[in-house]
């Protein structure tokens, strides 16, 4: 496993499939993909072999700008895996401008804000944490003045 610290664990990294390795290629290249049903044309997330809605095996990737608004978020204070050692890590759920239905999960880059400081509709955009020589994380920060 590669990206061991001395003394830590190694990170998980993703391993990805046939239906989600298009979301992980983009976002080598920083770029924020959605999967889109190639029959019915309904937009998701989490990328996933089957449509949920109708059931075809069909998808394609649409680009998103990666901005977004604030849905919910949590504040982590204690580690669930022993490569996680940096606390409080605060995950949003980001509900994105150019694609409503879709919620995205990601690390939220407090950069000096406190979880007080977060509210239901702040604006974020994405932002990419390079996780390893292959893995380019997408991450989410507010952005400041738009409040």
């Amino acid at each position: 496993m590669s990206g061991v610290i001395a003394g830590a664990a190694a990170r998980p990294l993703p391993v990805p499939y046939e239906w989600d390795r298009g979301f992980w290629d983009a976002a080598k290249k920083q770029e924020l993909v959605v999967q889109c049903c190639g029959r019915c044309k309904k937009v998701r997330s989490f990328p996933r072999l089957m449509c949920p809605s109708c059931r075809s095996l069909e998808f394609e990737w649409l680009k998103a700008s990666g901005k977004g608004r604030l849905y919910s978020w949590n504040t982590l204070y204690q580690s669930f895996h022993p490569a996680f050692v940096k606390f409080p890590f605060t995950v949003g759920i980001i509900e994105l401008e150019d694609y409503p239905d879709v919620h995205l999960v990601g690390g939220l880059q407090m950069d000096g804000l406190r979880e007080d400081d977060l509210h239901i509709d702040q604006p974020v955009e994405v932002v990419f944490h390079k996780i390893s020589e292959d893995v380019m994380l997408p991450e989410f920060r507010v952005v400041k003045g738009d409040d």
